[in-house]
């Protein structure tokens, strides 16, 4: 099921990560991409997801992210919108690489975060 996007749509209120691989691969099924050696695919998803990275980190400088006064870009629409459409690319990028490897990034980052949990429980 595909969820009617608009401006103003919540999507973290409505995708799970599973929905959101789905819905990717449905798409990419229909790509040229697919239809390739499943090592060059590899090779171009993650030069790709690479790329996008560079991309983001080049647009949180380019508009002042790393300086002291970064609060205040979240008050200029176009600074958020070009730092969304950028974070998009590394996360559906990220997404497209674990598909293609059959990675459950749920379990990924439950792994991760799970030490610091266990850390802030012995604190508290």
């Amino acid at each position: 099921m595909v969820t009617k996007w608009s401006s103003s749509t919540r999507l973290d209120e409505y995708y799970t990560v599973k929905g959101l691989r789905r819905e990717i691969a449905l798409v990419d099924e229909n790509s040229d991409l697919y239809k390739k050696p499943i090592h060059q695919l590899n090779k171009e998803l993650v030069c790709t997801l690479s790329h996008d990275v560079d991309m983001l980190n080049k647009t949180l400088k380019a508009f002042g992210m790393f300086s002291d006064n970064s609060r205040d870009l979240r008050k200029r629409v176009d600074i958020m919108k070009r730092v969304r459409e950028e974070l998009g690319s590394v996360f559906l990028s990220s997404l497209r690489v674990a598909n293609s490897m059959d990675i459950d990034v749920s379990q990924s980052v439950k792994e991760k975060i799970y030490p610091a949990l266990q850390a802030l429980e012995k604190i508290n």
